[in-house]
C-alpha cells in the first residue's frame, strides 16, 4: 500500500512540475524583446513561472533558524480539511527547526480575520491558508504580507496578486479538472444528459469556479448536456447535509441522470438519498474521494448499472506545495514549485480504474493521500475517540470489525429505558415489528421497552415523543409515518440528549443533526433480483406489468426503474407494458379493483407481474381468479401468510404461477434497537447501515411459500419470530 500511495504522489508532483515547465516554455520565440519584457514585468494577476530546476527535497528548504508557521483554514469541520492539515504537518516534520500551529474559523469571516491578525501579532514567520471568503479577506492577507509575514494561500483564490497581496499561491488546474469532468460525462451518453452540480459552502469561489468551467467546456465541445441548476447546490461539503439536500433535488429535478460534485466525501450523502428513495444511481464525476465512496461503489454498482464513477484526486497533497513555497521564501531559496496542481484520475470505472475499498481503514480515509496507511489510521483513530463516552469492551469492538456482535454485548451497564413509537399500529405488520424489538432487546435484563402508537394522528405522535423525553427515557426507536411533519419533535428529542433512531420510513432529516441515525431497507436490491428471476422464468424475453402503491410515490417509481435498468443490463428482453407503476394504494381491495381493468387492457400480452407489496398482490390474484385468467409468475416483496396459502391453493390449476418474494421487512427494527443500545453503551454493533432484504419465497428454485392456518392472513412469516412466538402474539 505504501508503495502505491508514494507512487501516486510522485505522479502528481511530476505532473505539477510538467505544468510549470510548460508554462515557462510558452514564451514568444520570434520576439526576444517581448520575452525580455515579460520576464521583467509579469502580468499582475499571474505568479512568476516556477524555475526549470527540479523541486528540492523538503529537508533542503528548512534553513537554520527557528521558524513558526501558522496553517489557517476558513473552515475545518470535514475530513478533507483534517487530512490536509495532517499532510502539511507531515511535510514540515522534516524540518526540526519548524513549529506549526493550526486554526480554523468555522466559516466565520471575523474569526478568520482575527486568526490571521493574531498570528501576525505573535510574530509568526509564515501563514499558509485556505481562504474560504474570497476577496472579503484580501485586505487582511495583504496587511500580513506587508508586515513581513510570508503568506501563501492555496486552492481557493483570494482574488489578489502574487508579490503584492501575498507571497505565493498554488491551486488546482481548475480548467483541466472542469474539462476532464465535462469530457467524461459527455462521452458516457453520447453528449446527452441532464446534469446536477453539487458544491460546498454557499458562495464559495472554488465550487463556482468548477461549475463555470464544466459549463464552459460542455459549450466548447458542443455537448447537449444541460446543467439543471443555475448555481452550485449548497451542501457545506457535509455528507449528512448533502443527503438532506439531495432528497429535495430528486423531487425538483426528476429528469437528472448524471451528477458532478467538487467533494466526493460529501457525495456519499447524495448517494444514500438515491438509495433511500429507491432511485437508480446515475454517473458521478467528482474529486476528493475517500475509502467509503469506493466501498459504496463496490456495494451498489451491481444493482445500479449506470453508476459509473470518476474521481480526480490528490487534492489533499496540494498544501504540501504551499508549505514548500513558504519555506523557500523564508530562506531566500528559489521557488521551484509548480503553480498549478493537475489532479490525477484516481477512480475511473468507465475506463477500467475501479475504486479501492480498504476495510482496515476508516471510511473517511482518502486513499489518494500521500499519507501512509498507518498515518491515516492514527489520524482518524484519534479523532474518532469520544473521551466522554464509556470505554467499549475490547472483545466486542474487535468482533464488530468482523461482523455483527451479539446483542448481549451491547446491553451496557445500568438501567436503560427504550420507547418504541409507531405513527400507526393497527395492522399485523406493526404488531409483529413491535414484538421483534421486544424480542431483540429481551436479552438485556437492564433494558425496559415501552410501546405506543398514534393511530395515524400527528398531534398524538408528537405528544408521545415529547412525553418520553420528559419522562427521561434514554432512547426512542420510531417508525415515523408523518415524514418531515414530525421532524421538529424528533430533533428536539435528539437535542435533549435522547438517542433517536427512525427506521424504514424516512423522516427527511439528517443523521447526527435531527436524530442519531436513520435505518433504511436496501430496496433497490429487490429490483435487481426480480429482473434476474424473470430473466430465468421467461428465458430472457417477456412483457410484464408493474404494480405499485400510492400515486407518484418515489419508492414504486424507483423499484420499477431499478428493474428496467437491470433488465437492460441482462439484454433488454424484459419490458413493461405500462410506462408508470399501476396505482393500488398498497391496498388488497384496491389492487383487486384495479387489476380487473388491467386485465382488459393488457391481458392478451401480460406474461408476468412485478409488485412492490405482496400483501396487496393477493387482491390482484383474486381479480384474475374471478376473471378465469391464468395466474402468471409474480415477483414481489413484503409477503404475507395469505399469499403463501393462496399460492398453495391455486398453483395446481395454474402451472405458470411461479412466486418470488424478497422479505424480512419486520426485522429492520432489530437493527434500529441494536443501534440505540450501541449509542448508549459505546460498543459498535458491526451491523450494516442499510438492512439487506432476503429471498423468502422462490418457487422456481424450490423455496416454497409457507402457509400457517392458525395465524392471521396478513402475518409476515419472514419475521425473525418463530411460528410459536407469532401464535402467542395473535392468540
Amino acid at each position: 500500500m505504501r508503495a502505491i500511495r508514494s507512487s501516486h504522489f510522485v505522479r502528481i508532483v511530476i505532473a505539477l512540475v510538467a505544468v510549470a515547465l510548460l508554462a515557462t516554455a510558452c514564451g514568444d520565440d520570434d520576439d526576444p524583446d517581448a520575452a525580455d519584457s515579460a520576464a521583467e514585468e509579469p502580468a499582475a494577476s499571474e505568479e512568476p513561472a516556477a524555475s526549470e530546476e527540479p523541486a528540492a527535497p523538503g529537508n533542503e528548504l528548512c534553513g537554520d533558524r527557528e521558524l513558526r508557521i501558522a496553517h489557517v483554514d476558513g473552515f475545518g469541520a470535514n475530513t478533507w480539511r483534517q487530512i490536509t492539515a495532517a499532510e502539511l504537518r507531515d511535510e514540515l516534520s522534516q524540518c526540526p527547526n519548524v513549529t506549526l500551529e493550526y486554526a480554523q474559523a468555522d466559516f466565520d469571516l471575523p474569526t478568520y480575520i482575527s486568526a490571521i491578525n493574531s498570528y501576525v501579532a505573535q510574530g509568526f514567520d509564515a501563514i499558509i491558508t485556505y481562504n474560504d471568503f474570497g476577496n472579503q479577506a484580501l485586505d487582511t492577507l495583504r496587511q500580513a504580507h506587508e508586515a513581513g509575514v510570508v503568506v501563501v494561500p492555496y486552492i481557493s483564490d483570494p482574488g489578489g496578486v502574487v508579490g503584492e497581496d501575498y507571497d505565493g499561491y498554488v491551486e488546482y488546474d481548475f480548467a483541466k479538472e472542469g474539462a476532464d469532468m465535462a469530457d467524461w460525462l459527455n462521452d458516457l451518453y453520447g453528449g446527452e444528459g441532464q446534469l446536477v452540480f453539487v458544491g460546498g459552502i454557499p458562495g464559495n469561489p472554488a465550487s463556482q469556479a468548477l461549475y463555470d468551467l464544466i459549463e464552459a467546456r460542455l459549450e466548447e465541445i458542443g455537448s447537449s448536456i444541460v446543467i439543471l441548476n443555475e448555481t452550485p447546490i449548497d451542501t457545506n461539503w457535509d455528507p449528512a447535509e448533502e443527503q438532506r439536500v439531495m432528497a429535495g433535488v430528486l423531487t425538483q429535478y426528476p429528469t437528472l441522470n448524471m451528477l458532478a460534485s467538487d467533494y466526493g466525501v460529501a457525495s456519499k450523502g447524495g448517494i444514500r438519498a438515491f438509495v433511500n428513495a429507491g432511485v437508480p444511481l446515475p454517473p458521478l464525476a467528482t474529486s476528493a474521494s475517500d475509502n467509503e465512496l469506493g466501498c459504496l461503489w463496490q456495494e451498489l454498482r451491481p444493482t445500479n448499472p449506470d453508476f459509473e464513477l470518476l474521481s480526480l484526486d490528490g487534492t489533499t497533497s496540494v498544501v504540501r506545495i504551499a508549505g514548500r513555497k513558504a519555506l523557500a521564501a523564508l530562506n531566500g531559496l528559489p521557488d521551484n514549485e509548480p503553480v498549478l496542481a493537475e489532479l490525477i484520475p484516481f477512480i475511473d470505472t468507465a475506463n477500467g480504474i475501479d475504486p479501492p475499498c480498504e476495510p482496515s481503514l476508516p471510511p473517511d480515509a482518502d486513499l489518494s493521500s500521500a499519507l501512509t496507511v498507518q498515518q491515516l489510521q492514527e489520524l482518524f483513530g484519534g479523532m474518532a475517540m469520544d473521551e466522554d463516552a464509556p470505554a467499549a469492551d475490547d472483545t466486542a469492538t474487535d468482533a464488530a470489525a468482523d461482523g455483527p456482535v451479539p446483542t448481549e454485548a451491547l446491553c451496557g451497564e445500568g438501567d436503560i429505558r427504550v420507547a418504541h413509537i409507531d405513527g400507526f399500529g393497527a395492522n399485523t405488520w406493526r404488531q409483529i415489528t413491535a414484538a421483534e424489538l421486544r424480542d431483540e432487546l429481551s436479552v438485556c435484563p437492564n433494558v425496559t421497552v415501552e410501546y405506543t402508537q398514534a393511530d395515524f394522528d400527528l398531534p398524538t405522535f408528537i405528544s408521545a415523543i415529547n412525553s418520553y423525553v420528559a419522562q427521561g427515557f434514554d432512547a426512542i426507536v420510531v417508525y415515523d409515518d408523518f415524514g418531515n411533519q414530525a421532524l421538529d419533535a424528533l430533533r428536539s428529542a435528539y437535542e435533549a440528549g435522547v438517542v433517536v433512531v427512525p427506521y424504514i420510513a424516512d423522516p427527511s432529516g439528517v443523521d447526527g443533526e435531527d436524530y442519531t441515525k436513520f435505518i433504511p431497507m436496501n430496496t433497490p436490491v429487490a429490483s435487481a433480483i426480480w429482473a434476474e428471476w424473470f430473466h430465468e422464468v421467461l428465458d430472457g424475453e417477456g412483457e410484464l406489468i408493474f404494480v405499485g402503491g400510492i400515486p407518484g410515490n418515489p419508492s414504486s417509481i424507483g423499484a420499477m426503474s431499478g428493474f428496467e435498468a437491470k433488465a437492460e443490463e441482462l439484454g433488454g428482453g424484459l419490458t413493461f407494458l405500462n410506462d408508470e407503476p399501476i396505482d393500488t394504494n398498497w391496498d388488497p381491495a384496491e389492487a383487486q379493483r384495479v387489476m380487473a381493468g388491467t386485465l382488459t387492457q393488457y391481458g392478451d400480452q401480460m406474461q408476468g407481474v412485478v409488485s412492490d407489496y405482496g400483501v396487496a398482490s393477493v387482491g390482484g390474484i383474486r381479480s384474475m381468479l374471478n376473471a378465469n385468467y391464468p395466474i402468471p409468475p409474480l415477483a414481489t416483496y413484503a409477503s404475507s401468510n395469505e399469499l403463501g396459502c393462496v399460492y398453495q391453493e391455486l398453483v395446481g390449476d395454474n402451472p405458470d404461477f411461479e412466486l418470488l418474494s424478497i422479505d424480512g421487512t419486520t426485522q429492520v427494527v432489530r437493527l434500529a434497537g441494536r443501534l440505540a443500545l450501541s449509542e448508549l453503551s459505546g460498543v459498535p454493533t458491526g451491523d450494516p447501515d442499510v438492512f439487506e432484504l432476503f429471498t423468502f419465497m422462490d418457487t422456481l428454485n424450490d423455496l416454497e411459500p409457507p402457509c400457517e392456518p392458525d395465524l392471521p392472513p396478513d402475518a409476515d412469516l419472514s419475521s425473525g419470530l418463530s411460528v410459536e412466538q407469532l401464535k402467542e402474539l395473535f392468540e
